[in-house]
């Protein structure tokens, strides 16, 4: 029920950000599931990786939204760029320390990472072109 307050407060833009990270997070449970077949250790990387993406595009969403209203479409855009860098460079620093400290298989940690990214593209242009109706 405060899921549906909250959402009626959002712009449709945030409510298809908020969308499209959880279709990503079901996405990184699905992959660490798969993963599951080759062992427990396997799937946790993945979904460690998963979720790197989930929290990370979360972020860059939230960068790009926050007070939105009090700002032009060039500050936009640049928040925007800045959400992207520092998710592009996190990306690559969480996975190298979590390989690193924690342990974890890099192969199903990188397909988790990967995996989840790859579906937000096609997923966000289905959406616009739902919401379109071409």
């Amino acid at each position: 029920m405060k899921f549906k307050s909250i959402a009626g407060k959002m712009s449709r833009d945030q409510r298809l950000t908020l969308e499209l990270v959880s279709i990503q997070a079901v996405v990184a449970l699905v992959i660490a599931a798969l993963w599951l077949l080759n062992g427990f250790d396997s799937a946790c990387a993945a979904l460690v990786g998963g979720f790197i993406a989930v929290i990370l595009n979360g972020f860059s969403a939230w960068m790009t939204f926050r007070n939105m209203e009090n700002r032009n479409g060039k500050q936009i855009l640049v928040a925007m760029y800045v959400g992207e860098l520092v998710k592009m460079v996190a990306s690559a620093v969480f996975a190298v320390l979590v390989i690193s400290f924690l342990s974890l298989s890099a192969f199903p940690l990188l397909t988790g990472l990967a995996g989840t990214y790859i579906i937000y593209a096609p997923v966000a242009i289905y959406k616009q072109l739902k919401m379109v109706k071409i």
